[in-house]
């Protein structure tokens, strides 16, 4: 589990972005646009007062608000959105 894993572990994970070999640009925008709008329709249910009230634990980052996870997954999908233009773009 995320939860039982050293930081120091997660962090290194968290440098190696892996992209299937092979891998179609098709097949990698499908996946993407599957689980963003997975977590959109998941964030739709809950409550604007839930969203400051709840709160889960990030394993690098600590508690937080659903709504600062929801955030976080925001910039994190930036992230990995630039990772994956860098280096498909690179290598075709």
């Amino acid at each position: 589990s995320l939860v039982a894993t050293p930081k120091e572990k997660l962090l290194e994970m968290g440098r190696v972005v892996e992209v299937t070999s092979g891998a179609k640009r098709a097949q990698l925008v499908s996946e993407y646009l599957r689980a963003s709008a997975n977590l959109r329709d998941a964030a739709v249910g809950w409550s604007e007062n839930d969203l400051d009230l709840r709160a889960m634990t990030h394993p690098l980052i600590g508690l937080l608000t659903v709504r600062e996870m929801l955030l976080f997954c925001v910039f994190h999908e930036r992230h990995h959105l630039k990772i994956l233009r860098e280096r498909y773009l690179k290598s075709r």
